[in-house]
C-alpha cells in the first residue's frame, strides 16, 4: 500500500508548463576530468516546451529502497555492506538544506550481486524513522547493467516547495525532484555527506571501492570528492567544511577501505577527501 501509494504521488499527469522554480542560482563549475552525463533524447521528441520523464515503477520503487537503506553510516543494515564516508556531524541548532560536491570516480571491478559506489546523501531522523536520499555514482550489474558513468550532482531543499532538487552537470541542469510528500522526516536534514560504500551479499570476496588503492594525499589515482559545499537553515550560502569539529570520518574496516579529510586544497579542488580501498576478506 505504501508503494502504491508513492507511486501515485510521482507519476503526475503530463504537463506543459512549470508552475514553481528551484530557489537558488544556477552557478558555473570547473570541468572534471570525467565526461557530463549527456541529458536528452535519441530519438524522440517531446512537444515544445515539454520535457521526458520516465515513469516510475514499482520495482523501481523497491530498489530504490534498498539502496537508501544501506547508506546510513553508524549501522550496519545490508549484509556485506561497508563504508569509508566524510559528514557534517548532528547539532541541535543547525539543519542541513544542501550538499554539494564533484566526484572524481572510477570503475571498479564487481562480481554478480555485489555493489560498489561513490555518493552524496542527505538523511534526518532517528534510525526507526529515518529518511534518506542517495545519490552519485556507482557500478551494481545485478540492478544497472554495469552503468559505470561519472556524475556530478547536487541536491537541496527548495526553501518555497520542500522538494529536493537534483542537479547535474557543469551548468546545475535541473534533473528532477524528490517531491516532500515522499518523505515523512526530511523537510530539512540533520546530516550530509560524501563518501563510498560497497555491498557483498555473498561470502565472496568483497569488490574493490573507488580505484582500489587506499587514501594517500594522491588525488591523480585515488578516488575523491572535491569542492564539497553544504547549506544550512543559518544561511542560504553554500559553504565548505572548514571547522573539522564539525566533521567525521567513519570506515568500518580500514583494513578493505579507508577514507581521509584533506581539508580545503585550493580553489581548483576546494575542500577534499580520498577514499576506497581494494577490498579483499572483509567480513559480513
Amino acid at each position: 500500500m505504501e508503494v502504491e501509494t508513492q507511486l501515485k504521488l510521482i507519476n503526475k499527469p503530463s504537463v506543459k508548463s512549470i508552475q514553481r522554480k528551484p530557489s537558488f542560482e544556477q552557478r558555473k563549475s570547473r570541468r572534471t576530468g570525467a565526461y557530463a552525463p549527456k541529458i536528452g533524447l535519441e530519438k524522440d521528441l517531446c512537444p515544445l516546451n515539454t520535457v521526458p520523464i520516465r515513469r516510475t515503477t514499482k520495482q523501481d520503487l523497491i530498489r530504490a529502497k534498498a539502496l537508501s537503506n544501506s547508506v546510513r553510516p553508524n549501522t550496519q543494515t545490508s549484509p556485506g555492506s561497508h563504508y569509508a564516508v566524510f559528514y557534517m556531524k548532528k547539532f541541535d541548532n543547525i539543519s542541513y538544506t544542501g550538499v554539494k560536491g564533484r566526484i572524481n570516480a572510477y570503475n571498479p571491478r564487481v562480481e554478480k550481486d555485489q555493489m560498489s559506489d561513490a555518493n552524496t546523501w542527505v538523511q534526518n531522523g532517528p534510525d526507526q524513522s529515518l529518511n534518506t536520499i542517495v545519490t552519485g555514482w556507482m557500478v551494481y550489474p545485478t540492478i544497472y547493467g554495469g552503468d559505470d558513468r561519472s556524475h556530478f550532482f547536487s541536491a537541496w531543499t527548495d526553501a518555497e516547495t520542500k522538494n529536493w532538487w537534483l542537479l547535474a552537470g557543469d551548468n546545475n541542469s535541473s534533473i528532477g525532484y524528490f517531491p516532500a510528500a515522499l518523505f515523512s522526516n526530511l523537510t530539512s536534514a540533520d546530516r550530509v555527506g560524501w563518501g563510498g560504500r560497497v555491498i557483498n551479499p555473498g561470502n565472496d570476496t568483497s569488490p574493490p571501492m573507488g580505484s582500489g588503492y587506499f587514501p594517500d594525499a594522491d588525488a591523480t589515482h585515488c578516488a575523491s570528492f572535491s569542492q564539497m559545499l553544504y547549506q544550512t537553515t543559518l544561511s542560504k550560502e553554500f559553504v565548505g567544511p572548514s571547522d573539522k569539529s564539525r566533521t567525521e570520518t567513519y570506515a568500518d574496516n580500514t583494513d578493505c577501505y579507508n577514507v581521509e579529510y584533506y581539508g580545503y586544497q585550493g580553489a581548483d579542488m576546494g575542500y577534499t577527501i580520498l577514499f576506497g580501498g581494494p577490498g579483499g576478506n572483509c567480513g559480513s
